[in-house]
């Protein structure tokens, strides 16, 4: 018998495995996250967090930008740090500002998804949504520009709460700590993705292989598909036989062993039908066997 340098269940035993470690990194990704979100949290004090839900609630109820600024503006006039908070929309064009000379212009920002309704996902789409010709919004160099909340509008556009407000070296060292342990994470958890899904491509091609199917055709199935085509090739493969006499797998249609010509399963001498050794007669058509 061949020995195999990958056998099936040796790469099943390795997907487990990288399934584990990646929810293992997708959990701590989204602890990594709360924290952060923590650490943020503590750099407001509470007139802010209570400005920004404000700002928030206008934004959800679809009040005019006019009336999101008159609302920033008397936010301003109890707390001169909020004149460090901005509203944007999905292209980082800034709609309202505590320094309504910004109104207009535009945020260096990336905007990054990599969830679906709180499921990550294995990649990050990240795009720049800054306009060609826009102007910018100059920011002081000893700021920090964070984004504390993102809500979306009865018309489905979605607007962020954006503020530069002065960040302290413990805090900045902090905030880097969170992000590069959550980048970390999720830097694993591609990595898991990835190898699983080739991985499993691999196990689909081998089993085939194995069972004497079409193994080329499968694997490129499930190497297209993932876990659809890993499902199908379940329901689908066909039932090996081992031979008792050198343990050699074979397909359920033969009768005699491929490698050592033992039989492997006894059949009707009329119709060739399998049959059981304790049967008197075979069931398909009726041919009396003998002791």
């Amino acid at each position: 018998m061949t020995k195999k340098v990958l056998s099936s269940k040796t790469i099943g035993i390795g997907l487990i495995t990288l399934i584990i470690v990646g929810f293992i990194s997708v959990i701590g990704s989204m602890l990594g996250g709360i924290q952060f979100n923590n650490i943020m949290g503590a750099n407001l004090n509470p007139a802010i967090d209570q400005s920004v839900n404000e700002i928030g609630k206008l934004i959800q109820q679809g009040e005019r930008a006019a009336v999101i600024q008159q609302q920033l503006d008397g936010s301003v006039s109890h707390n001169k740090q909020l004149k460090n908070l901005f509203v944007i929309n999905q292209e980082a064009l800034i709609i309202a500002a505590g320094d309504r000379s910004a109104i207009g212009l535009s945020l260096p920002l990336q905007f990054i998804s990599n969830s679906i309704k709180g499921v990550p996902l294995p990649f990050n789409h990240q795009s720049n949504y800054l306009p060609k010709r826009s102007t910018l919004y100059p920011l002081k160099e000893n700021q920090d520009l964070n984004v504390f909340e993102k809500y979306q509008s009865p018309d489905k556009m979605v607007y962020y709460v954006v503020g530069a407000f002065p960040v302290s070296p413990e805090m900045s060292a902090q905030q880097a700590h969170m992000v590069s342990m959550i980048t970390g994470f999720m830097l694993i958890y591609r990595i898991c993705f990835i190898l699983s899904w080739l991985l499993l491509a691999l196990w689909v091609y081998l089993d085939a292989r194995r069972r004497h199917s079409n193994a080329a055709a499968w694997g490129i199935l499930t190497l297209l598909t993932s876990v659809i085509g890993w499902v199908v090739y379940l329901l689908a493969r066909p039932i090996v036989i081992t031979c008792p006499a050198c343990g050699e797998e074979q397909g359920q249609d033969g009768k005699y062993c491929t490698n050592c010509g033992a039989i492997i399963k006894t059949c009707c001498p009329q119709c060739s039908c399998e049959i059981k050794p304790t049967w008197h007669y075979c069931k398909t058509c009726g041919f009396k066997l003998s002791d």
